[in-house]
């Protein structure tokens, strides 16, 4: 089901622009709401971040080492699962005309394909990349990167684009919370 959301704000070119709540004498002053709220490091940069941390907690800081059958084999079948959610996932926004971009306002409340079973499936497929990393590098300490990625995601980029989501899509965007989990 295709949920377009009203227009609300005015349009110049492909960005929404809002009045800032500032001061008094900064009323007329217009800014993105990527300007307002958006992080500057996207999440694309904290799962490299993630895998090199990973890689270098199993260098230098090997803390429980354990071995798993097959853990190659295991490792890669989770990869390609996440980089096939992530592109499905993509495929989605394209569909929907809106932006994949965190912290765009975006124009389509998505419900189909992936996010049927997660509000965040792009999100869910980059911590499975790291999950597959630490399964791979046979290390307990290399999944604490994943642990700490879940963490910033949700503070950082759930959270706001959830407000978001709730400001433009109201009780629609409610009831699909309501019915799908943030993660899985």
């Amino acid at each position: 089901m295709l949920v377009r959301a009203p227009r609300r704000a005015a349009r110049a070119g492909s960005s929404v622009l809002l009045k800032r709540r500032a001061q008094p004498s900064q009323r007329g002053i217009l800014r993105r709401v990527s300007e307002v709220e958006r992080p500057r490091i996207l999440p694309p940069f904290w799962l490299l971040g993630g895998l090199g941390m990973q890689w270098a907690l199993r260098t230098y800081l090997p803390i429980a080492d354990f071995e798993i059958p097959a853990a190659e084999t295991v490792s890669r079948g989770i990869g390609g699962f996440a980089l096939l959610l992530f592109a499905a996932s993509a495929i989605q926004f394209h569909l929907h005309r809106t932006t994949i971009e965190p912290g765009a306002v975006s124009d389509a409340l998505i419900v189909r394909g992936p996010y049927r079973w997660s509000r965040n499936p792009i999100y869910l497929a980059m911590a499975l990349i790291l999950f597959a990393a630490a399964i791979r590098l046979s290390c307990a300490s290399a999944f604490l990167p994943m642990l700490g990625f879940v963490w910033v995601i949700t503070t950082r980029f759930i959270a706001m684009e959830e407000r978001m989501l709730v400001d433009r899509f109201g009780a629609q965007y409610v009831d699909y919370c309501l019915s799908v989990r943030r993660w899985l």
